[in-house]
């Protein structure tokens, strides 16, 4: 397993839950807008919400946000990991940033997008365990709690 970190000076301004659907927020607006018209950086904030597009499609794990205190925010990026290698908080955490994803493009999860996510083919009861832990930890929730299970959907908490 390959690591990458990378590292931004202060806290971040937003809840590390909510980075894929929160509007961004700039400590600096005019310098922000000035880097935007010189083609550096975006103004949008979909920055995050790309990272986690990329790590689902090509099953990896989602990235682990920290807050170092008012210092700074660490962000560390994973390469492929095999499934069994996975935490039940990295598998957790994938779920939950999916789930987040597929929030805010319009979208739902089910059993299928965790089981493509994680490789697990048509090993339903592996997903299974995996959405019923992250609901456990109070991080997604049924859209239709009286869905038969082959249709049940799933959102996040803040849904």
């Amino acid at each position: 397993m390959r690591l990458q970190t990378i590292s931004n000076a202060g806290a971040p301004l937003i809840s590390v839950e909510r980075l894929v659907d929160t509007v961004p927020v700039s400590r600096n607006e005019n310098l922000a807008g000035f880097m935007h018209k010189c083609g550096i950086c975006e103004e949008r904030g979909s920055g995050y919400d790309k990272v986690i597009a990329a790590t689902c499609d090509n099953g990896l794990v989602a990235p682990i946000v920290q807050s170092q205190g008012d210092r700074f925010t660490k962000v560390a990026l994973f390469s492929h990991i095999p499934f069994e290698l996975t935490t039940k908080e990295d598998r957790i955490r994938t779920c939950y940033t999916q789930a987040c994803l597929a929030y805010v493009n319009f979208e739902v999860i089910e059993n299928a997008d965790i089981r493509r996510t994680f490789g697990l083919g048509e090993k339903k009861a592996q997903a299974m365990r995996i959405i019923k832990d992250t609901m456990t930890a109070g991080l997604i929730k049924r859209v239709d709690p009286a869905a038969s299970p082959r249709n049940m959907r799933y959102v996040p908490y803040w849904a």
